[in-house]
């Protein structure tokens, strides 16, 4: 019924009330959810109703529609439904309660909209039940009505208490939870250079096992509060052993360090300054390895990268022995050159004019070349099979090696046995 008409028909007799008075009737019916207006579609929410009923000529284009009322006993069962869903008290009016189911509900869904932000980018547990959830949320409150409304909610009260179950272990997990697992991921990380080691360890490959149950189920939120002493398991066995490898590595890398500064010893060039520049890099090997956690990389760095900075110090060894030699020897023929002229010119120079020699440098020998002899290429060359088995083997195996040493010797190469 159009709004005009219900005007035109109660300000005439019987009835005779002003035309303010009825609309402010019908504007009470419509504020306790009565009524509804309509404008050639759905219901007009009320702050835009107000345009349409002060104009008189727009009220010929706006109805009145007497909204459905819900059952009392679906109105009872929505309100015990409350107490389960919310813990809370709820209103007892239709209108109210619909506000309170509507208002909480939308709650929910902003909270599970922000959780999904942070599954759509990271690895989070229940992914899937945040995603069904909203759907099941959007698709409740889509009803307008509050007679669809609670006969959804009624009609289905299992699946929305199995989602308030979900929705709980959510909010309680991205609320309170979230830094046991971010520890939980990042001790996975840590731990996963060393798994071939902690694999060998019982203690240390149950507690592993455990944490990637954990990590991997889908909701593992009763379980998060196993994760500080698993974590601590692991940790206290990885810390161990990385101490022990840790330590073998800073020997073998000082064995290199020793080698390089008898060298320098040798070199007859031995400064202060060339021994911080030769032995820096190995140094920082060592200092590296004070705070490397992965095993592989502490291997590495024992063998590959020690070995390697060894021998650039041994280069740049032979390089400044190199330099030295040559500036010794271009010295020693300018000097040369300077007794040769004195002695030409004969008695015509005065003894006290004649130059004073330059102090004699310790000599520098240039560095022999270098060969490579592997140990394992002697003893193959003998064709006595893979192993040495008799006194006799052994013996004959000395004495190609020695032989072959001393070859190398005779020839004026140094050896770098392999």
């Amino acid at each position: 019924m159009l709004v005009s008409d219900i005007i035109e028909r109660f300000s005439k007799r019987p009835f005779g009330w002003p035309d303010g008075e009825i609309l402010l009737i019908l504007g009470r019916l419509a504020a306790v959810d009565r009524i509804s207006f309509h404008a050639a579609g759905p219901s007009l929410p009320l702050a835009e109703v107000f345009d349409y009923l002060q104009n008189s000529r727009r009220r010929r284009e706006v109805s009145v529609q007497k909204k459905r009322q819900t059952d009392d006993a679906l109105l009872k069962q929505a309100r015990n439904l409350s107490q389960e869903l919310f813990n809370a008290l709820c209103p007892t009016g239709e209108k109210e309660l619909f506000d309170f189911y509507t208002q909480r509900f939308n709650g929910w869904l902003s909270n599970l909209k922000s959780y999904k932000s942070k599954t759509d980018v990271g690895r989070f547990p229940g992914k899937t039940s945040i995603e069904q959830a909203i759907l099941s949320l959007q698709r409740l409150l889509s009803n307008s009505d509050s007679v669809d409304f609670f006969k959804a909610v009624v009609d289905n009260r299992h699946d929305y208490l199995n989602l308030e179950e979900d929705y709980r272990d959510l909010h309680e997990f991205f609320s309170n939870q979230l830094h046991t697992w971010q520890q939980l991921q990042q001790a996975l990380h840590r731990f996963e250079k060393n798994k071939p080691a902690l694999e060998k360890d019982d203690k240390a490959r149950k507690a592993l096992a455990e944490l990637h149950s954990i990590e991997s189920n889908a909701a593992p939120y009763n379980q998060l509060h196993q994760v500080a002493a698993l974590v601590e398991t692991v940790e206290s066995i990885n810390s161990a052993i990385l101490t022990d490898k840790r330590s073998h590595a800073l020997s073998r890398v000082d064995e290199k360090i020793i080698q390089l500064q008898a060298e320098i010893a040798k070199s007859s060039i031995d400064t202060p300054e060339l021994n911080n520049r030769l032995l820096r890099p190995l140094q920082l090997v060592k200092a590296e390895l004070e705070t490397e956690t992965s095993i592989a990389n502490i291997y590495m760095l024992q063998t590959q990268t020690a070995d390697e900075r060894l021998h650039d110090g041994v280069f740049e060894l032979e390089r400044a022995i190199q330099a030295e030699a040559e500036r010794q020897l271009r010295l020693q023929q300018e000097q040369a050159k300077i007794t040769a002229q004195t002695a030409s010119q004969g008695n015509g120079v005065k003894e006290d004019r004649a130059p004073s020699p330059t102090p004699a440098a310790k000599p520098v020998i240039p560095p022999k070349p270098v060969v490579d002899v592997a140990a394992t290429s002697v003893f193959n060359k003998l064709g006595n099979g893979v192993y040495l088995e008799t006194q006799a083997d052994v013996d004959r195996f000395l004495s190609a090696l020695k032989v072959e040493l001393d070859a190398q010797i005779q020839q004026g190469k140094r050896i770098r046995l392999r």
